[in-house]
């Protein structure tokens, strides 16, 4: 992390960027689409710097070092896993339990989606019962008919 920190009116500016998560003092979160956009532009012939400034960064402010280690960062983590490790995972998996009450539309939502997730369950074990069955159907079948032809 860089000795570098954001006043109040950097960070107002930064969080004005369309491809800014989150700002703190110390911190930047970039969006995910900014992390693609970079890397797959970086792979031509720009780099790091003129990357930030076509998306409307300021260099001076971000800072010299900060742009490296993102750079670096996300290159490398392009090569090693592809488009995918680019994706911040942070929230989705941190392991820790919520402070805040669900709304009661966050509620619905994920209550829907574990409805949506056991009807598939079921059709998925009803086709393998069914695929099973079929099987021994088939079976009896070929059985039988071979038993006519002798």
């Amino acid at each position: 992390m860089s000795k570098l920190t954001f006043t109040p009116e950097q960070i107002q500016i930064l969080k004005a960027n369309p491809y800014v998560k989150n700002v703190s003092e110390k911190s930047i979160t970039y969006s995910d689409e900014f992390k693609r956009y970079f890397v797959s532009e970086s792979l031509g012939s720009k780099t790091a710097k003129q990357l930030f400034i076509e998306a409307g960064f300021d260099p001076e402010m971000i800072g010299k070092s900060r742009i490296r280690s993102f750079a670096g960062k996300w290159r490398k983590r392009y090569r090693d896993n592809g488009v995918l490790a680019l994706k911040d995972t942070r929230q989705d998996c941190s392991g820790r339990p919520r402070k805040t009450p669900l709304t009661l539309e966050q509620q619905i939502e994920k209550l829907q989606a574990k409805i949506l997730l056991l009807g598939q369950e079921n059709d998925l074990l009803k086709n393998q019962n069914g695929a099973k069955g079929g099987q021994k159907t088939a079976k009896r079948l070929a059985e039988s008919f071979q038993g006519s032809m002798k």
